[in-house]
């Protein structure tokens, strides 16, 4: 009896170490755990800010931290740029003409990932989040640059495969879908852009067809 809280020290020891060697074998084991990527793409919205600003670029940063298979995290920054309008809405709200008038969405979402392995090398990825978009209006006039913003909160879904090319670098591609909530109302005191140039649309939807590359960081 008294070496049995030995025996019992001696058991918990090595299976703690075990432990330990199993989670570093399965975080060596997971190509996946850590990524650092950049995507691109092009962007194109569902209402009249097509008509008014055409299609778009996207440009993205994503910080994707795996926490249990097949469980991620994507923390992702981006940026949707759309092109410049000769809309008559500009003269007509601010009385003026300008150079350049054009939209860019900044982004800051965080989202849950499923990650669904094919082979060894492929997933399937599915993700929802949620964030911060600042959709700033930009008007150039001669050698001055006006950029008026509003912030909304917004939801996210993104769907696509990523592929292995190496022990540390993957490539991936996929579709994009943002949607979030702008002002339902005009109000002169605080005009929201989003809600001006597609001419009454309060919830308005963005695409993005994506392909980027990626770095394994641990």
């Amino acid at each position: 009896m008294k070496r049995l809280p030995l025996v019992l020290a001696v058991i918990i020891a090595l299976s703690a170490s075990n432990a330990i060697a199993q989670l570093e074998d399965e975080s060596q084991s997971d190509p996946f755990k850590e990524r650092l990527g950049l995507r691109a793409g092009f962007a194109w919205t569902g209402n009249d800010l097509e008509k008014n600003f055409g299609g778009g670029l996207n440009l993205s940063l994503h910080f994707l931290q795996r926490i249990k298979k097949p469980f991620s995290v994507d923390v992702t920054l981006g940026a949707i740029y759309l092109g410049s309008t000769d809309s008559e809405i500009t003269r007509e709200f601010f009385g003026t003409d300008f150079d350049d008038v054009s939209m860019r969405v900044l982004i800051i979402s965080a989202a849950p990932m499923v990650e669904f392995p094919i082979n060894d090398r492929m997933d399937f990825f599915f993700s929802a989040g949620a964030g911060i978009y600042a959709v700033s209006l930009i008007l150039d006039q001669s050698l001055n640059q006006f950029d008026l913003t509003n912030n909304h909160f917004g939801i996210n879904l993104n769907a696509g495969l990523s592929y292995r090319i190496s022990t540390n670098w993957f490539v991936d591609a996929g579709v994009y879908a943002h949607k979030f909530w702008t002002a339902d109302a005009f109000d002169i005191n605080n005009p929201d852009w989003v809600y001006i140039y597609s001419e009454g649309d309060s919830d308005p939807l963005f695409w993005n067809i994506t392909a980027g590359i990626a770095l394994r960081l641990f």
